[in-house]
C-alpha cells in the first residue's frame, strides 16, 4: 500500500484529488496539513484520513510517507517542495510547481540528486481532446505547425490566493499557465516574445487582461488572449498546421478538424457533437467529468511510484513553460485602467 499526505485542505483537495485517491485501491491517504485547525479536522473528519497536522514538519516527522500532495497557494509550492524533496519523498504538486524559471530548475536539480519524482499537475495534458490533438501532432497528420492560438476568457470566481498578484501570480499562473503549457507542449521552447500588452486594473490591484505575442524556436507563432473579469466563459485552443488545423474547445469539450473551407453543415456537425458531450457531462456532473482528466494524471503518479518509472509529467517536461511565463512576466508593456 502506498502512503500519501495532503497538504492543503482547501477546494481542489476536496472536490478534484479526494476523489480520485478513493478510485485507487493501492492509496492510503494517512494524514492531512493545514494551517488552519478548523479545517484540517473537518477535512480529515470527512474524508476518514486517521492524522491531521497544522505543521509540516510535525508531518514529515511523525509521519512514514511515499508521497505528499501539495494543494496550498501557489507562493508556498516552492518551498514544501522543496523540503519533502528534501526528506526523500515523492511529491504531487498543484501547478504552478514554482513561480519562476529559477526555483523550477532548482527543484530539478534536487530531486534529480534525491532520486525523487516531482510531478506538476498539468492536468490539462490529459483531457481528451488534448490526448487527441497532441497525438496527431506527433503523427505528423497536422504538419507543421504555423500559428497556435489561445483564448482563455473567464468571469471569475477566482479563489482567494488570486487577489494578491504580487504573491502568487495573478491570471498567469492561474488562468493562462495551462494553455501556456499546451502552447509549449506543442510547439517547444519560445525564441522570445515578439509582443505583448496588459491591463493593470488600480482598483483591484490585479493584472486583467494580457495579450502576448511569441515566436518559437520552431518557427510557429504563438498567440496568447487572456482575459479574467471577462463577459463570457470562452476558452478554446486552435492550431493551424502545413497539413490540416486543430479546433478544440474547453468546458464542454470539443475536437474538429478544418481542411478547406469551413462550411454550416460541418460547424453543426462539431457542434452537434459538443452537445451530446455537454449533456453527458451534465448527467455525469461536473465534479465527475473534471476528475477524469484529474484521474489520469493522479493515477499514473501512483503508477510510477509503484513501477519506478518518470511520473505523467516531469520538471523537465515544464521547463519551456517556465521560461515563457517568466518572460510574460518581465514583459512591461503595461496599461494602467481604474
Amino acid at each position: 500500500m502506498i502512503r500519501g499526505a495532503i497538504i492543503g485542505c482547501g477546494k481542489v483537495a476536496s472536490q478534484g484529488h479526494i476523489p480520485c485517491y478513493r478510485m485507487l485501491k493501492n492509496v492510503e491517504i494517512v494524514a492531512a496539513c493545514d494551517t488552519s485547525e478548523k479545517r484540517v479536522r473537518n477535512f480529515s473528519c470527512r474524508n476518514n484520513i486517521p492524522n491531521a497536522y497544522t505543521e509540516i514538519s510535525e508531518l514529515f516527522e511523525k509521519e512514514k510517507l511515499d508521497f505528499v500532495d501539495i494543494c496550498t497557494t501557489p507562493s508556498t509550492h516552492y518551498s514544501i517542495c522543496l523540503s519533502a524533496v528534501d526528506r526523500g519523498l515523492n511529491v504531487l504538486v498543484e501547478k504552478p510547481v514554482a513561480l519562476s524559471l529559477k526555483e523550477t530548475l532548482q527543484l530539478r536539480n534536487k530531486s534529480d540528486s534525491k532520486k525523487v519524482k516531482v510531478c506538476p499537475i498539468h492536468n490539462y495534458r490529459f483531457k481528451n481532446n488534448v490526448l487527441r490533438a497532441t497525438q496527431m501532432c506527433k503523427e505528423g497528420r497536422v504538419g507543421k505547425i504555423r500559428k497556435i492560438m489561445s483564448v482563455v476568457h473567464s468571469p471569475g470566481p477566482f479563489p482567494d490566493w488570486f487577489w494578491n498578484e504580487e504573491a502568487n501570480g495573478g491570471i498567469l499562473y492561474e488562468s493562462a499557465i495551462h494553455f501556456i503549457d499546451l502552447q509549449t507542449m506543442l510547439c517547444g521552447e519560445h525564441h522570445k516574445v515578439l509582443g505583448l500588452h496588459r491591463n493593470f486594473n488600480q482598483d483591484f490591484k490585479l493584472t486583467t487582461d494580457i495579450c502576448a505575442l511569441v515566436e518559437y524556436k520552431s518557427g510557429a507563432i504563438g498567440i496568447i488572449d487572456v482575459s479574467a473579469f471577462a463577459s463570457s466563459l470562452y476558452i478554446r485552443l486552435d492550431i493551424f498546421g502545413t497539413a490540416t488545423n486543430i479546433h478544440l474547445k474547453f468546458f464542454p469539450d470539443y475536437f474538429s478538424m478544418s481542411l478547406g473551407p469551413i462550411t454550416p453543415y460541418a460547424e453543426l456537425k462539431s457542434e452537434n457533437k459538443r452537445f451530446f458531450g455537454y449533456v453527458r457531462a451534465l448527467f455525469l456532473g461536473c465534479k465527475s467529468y473534471k476528475q477524469a482528466y484529474h484521474f489520469k494524471l493522479l493515477s499514473g503518479f501512483i503508477k510510477s511510484i509503484e513501477l519506478g518509472t518518470d511520473p505523467p509529467v516531469t520538471i523537465e517536461s515544464i521547463v519551456p513553460t517556465m521560461k515563457l511565463l517568466d518572460d510574460l512576466k518581465r514583459n512591461r508593456c503595461t496599461n494602467v485602467s481604474a
